[in-house]
């Protein structure tokens, strides 16, 4: 195995440089457009994905990059499991829960850009869930007494 040596650590830094920038050639052509985030779970790594979810949500036609003009709609749907800020375990003390990225990343959103997040909460207690159900009950309701 050979083993490259630099004469200098400036030739080091031009070379690491040089690779960081090849990496960087992305065009916003080559990216996907995102239509929906779903938020399903508690979030690792909170700096990565407000940074993500915020460019996505700000995005024109779900692609990153890009803004969208202040009166246009969200295009990327965001769809969250809840709000929930705290809940009891078996420690004594309160946990975070799964809100508390959500009222983060609402937040700094509209910090940064001055605009609300649209949303869709599936979350506990949310009237999308209440009214699944009474359709669900008055349908079978109605099968079993009709």
């Amino acid at each position: 195995m050979k083993i490259k040596y630099y004469d200098s650590t400036e030739e080091m830094r031009q070379k690491a440089l040089k690779t960081v920038e090849e990496r960087l050639q992305i065009s916003i052509s080559d990216f996907i457009p995102i239509r929906s985030i779903f938020m399903l779970a508690d979030i690792l790594r909170w700096e990565i994905n407000v940074q993500l979810f915020s460019d996505l949500l700000i995005s024109e036609d779900g692609v990153p990059g890009t803004i969208r003009p202040h009166g246009a709609n969200q295009f990327v749907e965001f769809h969250l499991c809840g709000k929930d800020l705290i809940y009891k375990d078996v420690f004594p003390l309160p946990r975070i829960a799964v809100g508390t990225f959500w009222f983060s990343l609402e937040h700094l959103f509209s910090l940064k850009y001055g605009r609300p997040i649209e949303h869709t909460l599936y979350g506990k207690p949310s009237p999308k869930m209440f009214e699944y159900a009474s359709k669900n009950l008055i349908k079978n309701l109605n099968l079993q007494f009709f």
